[in-house]
């Protein structure tokens, strides 16, 4: 990727800041509704509008070698696109939606990537900001305790915003470029109004963390999956499993 395609992408990064960063106002239209009035129907044109993008402009079917793989979910693999970048592999539209609903509780959507499929658009992931894991095992006791009530904030101004998240565990708190923890993955997210009769709960969910998860997710599943996941927290100190050496430079550096 060119320089100058890659100051495109941080542009489109600090311009969402700008639009729906922490004062962004909540939204007021009526329940139940799932995607955002604000982006309209942009991305079924082709070419896409921005902010969305076509996938062969971020992988070139030219290049020598696959970008670097960041991670793997339950829907594909998430590649890193740039220097500032992931794309997340996802035909869910809904997924882009929900982190929309969740403002500066989601990790920053940037837009749809998108590909022609038989003359129609189709989505086949999302772009979004680059952010680093916690890694559980490196932190001390103190940053855990820490980072527990992060969490719990976090998750609380979610639930004030309307989302429900539905897949909370450890993997899924991100730490972004500004320091704050934000959440990833929200395939299973739905929105507190909606009716769960009406919705398709066919995204994949931890049994780990989500007591039964063959229904839709509700506010208090979330509150057991983040307790559950603090205590994941702590069990690294109670086996004795936490690694004293410091982790190496940030990927956020």
């Amino acid at each position: 990727m060119s320089s100058q395609q890659v100051a495109w992408n941080a542009q489109y990064v600090e311009a969402f800041r700008a639009q729906y960063g922490d004062h962004a106002p909540l939204p007021t239209y009526q329940f139940p509704r799932r995607r955002c009035p604000a982006e309209s129907e942009s991305w079924v044109m082709w070419p896409p509008q921005s902010p969305h993008r076509i996938i062969d402009d971020l992988i070139p079917p030219s290049l020598d070698q696959p970008p670097r793989r960041l991670g793997t979910g339950s829907n594909g693999t998430i590649y890193l696109i740039g220097e500032d970048l992931a794309l997340k592999e996802t035909k869910r539209t809904g997924e882009y939606d929900m982190m929309r609903h969740a403002r500066d509780c989601s990790v920053y959507p940037i837009g749809r990537v998108l590909e022609l499929d038989e003359g129609k658009p189709k989505q086949v992931g999302i772009l979004m900001e680059k952010s680093a894991p916690l890694y559980l095992r490196r932190l001390s006791f103190d940053e855990a305790t820490k980072i527990a009530g992060e969490m719990v904030l976090l998750v609380n101004k979610l639930h004030a915003y309307g989302v429900i998240h539905g897949d909370i565990r450890p993997s899924h708190f991100l730490r972004c470029r500004d320091k704050k923890l934000r959440l990833c993955d929200f395939e299973a997210a739905r929105l507190v109004d909606e009716n769960p009769e009406d919705l398709d709960n066919t995204t994949y969910r931890s049994g780990k963390y989500y007591a039964d998860i063959r229904q839709p997710p509700s506010i208090d599943d979330d509150w057991l999956a983040l307790t559950k996941t603090i205590r994941q927290l702590y069990d690294v100190f109670a086996r004795g499993e936490q690694i004293l050496q410091r982790p190496g430079p940030s990927s956020l550096d």
